[in-house]
């Protein structure tokens, strides 16, 4: 039980943190066009976790850099991010973080196909009502705008979500088959390889697309360096702990606090006002991802199952 709490709390900061991310970008995006944004940011964070593989885990560090499951994995993340963050430049951070984390309802259909996980009726109807929340976000009540800006931006944001699906089934897969034993695979190191080539394809979409070696406005440098470490190393990290405890389809559902987060933000903090028809639909997707929950809760710990604490978190 006391690693259970652990998990969960950790699980807690690593979702306000993500919560609180959409925002930082948001502002960024009146500098800054979502693809430097982002090669800059996981830019820092791999510089940062190469700094100290170096200095402490020369080692075993860099072992996962030769996985072609860490590739996969780093492409389909790499491709999930602009989507969020272009999506993001057509919606709002509350919307856009709301759309994207509904690959909670997603996993467990693919999850189905790749794993062979079982797919109940209460998940079935879970993702029935979590659609019918997309469409009336995506309508607003507004039945003859269907090619809005909002609405191009809700489909980008939606791509993202099931790129992120697939990305967390195969991350879980990845982790379940290594997670005893001499083969237990370090979040750490697990951590930096998802970095690193998350980070390549994005430097090379870069170089084509944006102005990443042009002129970097110096009051966007803080909030460039709290995404290069807070999200990505920081939250990455203590997710990755408790994933490792309490298995990947689980922790998911944390990640209903990180839609939480931008939304109240915007309503108490910036007066960002939606319609009766965006509220539904807000509550029907909480209330699908609650339902899934439910679902799937842990029969077990994995610290029962003996899994080593390496991540040198807590």
């Amino acid at each position: 039980m006391q690693f259970q709490q652990q998990a969960n709390i950790y699980l807690i900061f690593a979702t306000l943190i993500w919560g609180i991310t959409p925002l930082v970008v948001e502002d960024l995006l009146n500098y800054l066009n979502p693809i430097s944004i982002l090669t800059i940011r996981f830019g820092i964070a791999v510089v940062i976790l190469t700094a100290y593989m170096l200095l402490f885990h020369r080692q075993e560090g860099f072992s996962l850099l030769s996985s072609k499951t860490c590739v996969l994995i780093g492409l389909l993340n790499a491709l999930a991010y602009p989507a969020a963050t272009i999506g993001q430049k057509f919606t709002t951070a509350g919307l856009s973080t709301l759309l994207t984390s509904s690959f909670v309802v997603i996993v467990p259909f693919i999850a189905w196909k790749i794993e062979g996980k079982m797919l109940t009726i209460k998940i079935i109807g879970a993702a029935l009502i979590s659609l019918v929340g997309m469409f009336l976000i995506s309508y607003n009540g507004d039945w003859n705008n269907h090619s809005s800006a909002i609405n191009l931006g809700i489909i980008i944001s939606l791509l993202a979500a099931i790129l992120w699906a697939f990305y967390i089934v195969l991350s879980s897969k990845y982790l379940d088959i290594t997670k005893t034993g001499d083969n237990y695979i370090s979040p750490l190191n697990f951590i930096y390889a998802i970095n690193f080539y998350t980070l390549l394809p994005l430097f090379v979409f870069s170089c084509f697309t944006s102005d990443l070696f042009g002129f970097i406005p110096g009051k966007t440098i803080p909030l460039l360096v709290f995404l290069g470490i807070l999200p990505q190393i920081v939250a990455f990290g203590l997710n990755s702990w408790a994933v490792a405890r309490l298995g990947s389809v689980n922790t998911s559902f944390f990640l209903i606090l990180q839609v939480l987060v931008p939304l109240f933000f915007e309503f108490l903090v910036v007066q960002q006002y939606y319609t009766i028809w965006i509220y539904f639909g807000v509550s029907l997707i909480l209330l699908s991802m609650v339902l899934i929950g439910k679902v799937n809760k842990p029969s077990m710990l994995a610290e029962d199952r003996k899994v080593k604490n390496v991540c040198g978190v807590g």
